[in-house]
């Protein structure tokens, strides 16, 4: 859940709410005290590899034999992973964080959690 929008998981089918207005803005101006902003819904339905990675390899390979561009690329997986960082360490610091990360800050969590400092 985030200001612009949400994600819901469930099973193999991905559910993406984009909210408009944003979050903050709808609870400052709606009379409503549970009111929800209204959204776009997109549904996505993943392959069902287990949670890995099988479909973006066999993507990879046809893109290659084919000629054209992967489906998802390192860019892309770039961000997944910064997103990824950012919960990680929103989650330990109990606060909200932004991207791009704190380097610095994420790396000495990175240590803590190495030398047993923190527990996951």
């Amino acid at each position: 859940m985030g200001d612009r929008g949400a994600i819901e998981l469930v099973g193999d089918t991905l559910t993406i709410y984009r909210f408009t207005p944003p979050l903050k803005e709808h609870l400052r101006s709606s009379r409503e005290p549970f009111g929800q902003p209204a959204s776009d819904v997109e549904t996505v339905n993943l392959p069902g590899d287990a949670g890995g990675h099988l479909a973006v390899y066999q993507d990879l390979i046809a893109a290659i034999a084919e000629g054209r561009q992967p489906r998802t690329n390192g860019r892309e997986g770039l961000m997944s992973l910064e997103l990824a960082n950012a919960i990680t360490l929103s989650s330990f610091a109990e606060r909200a964080v932004t991207t791009p990360l704190d380097r610095a800050e994420y790396k000495a969590l990175l240590q803590d959690l190495v030398a047993g400092r923190r527990k996951l």
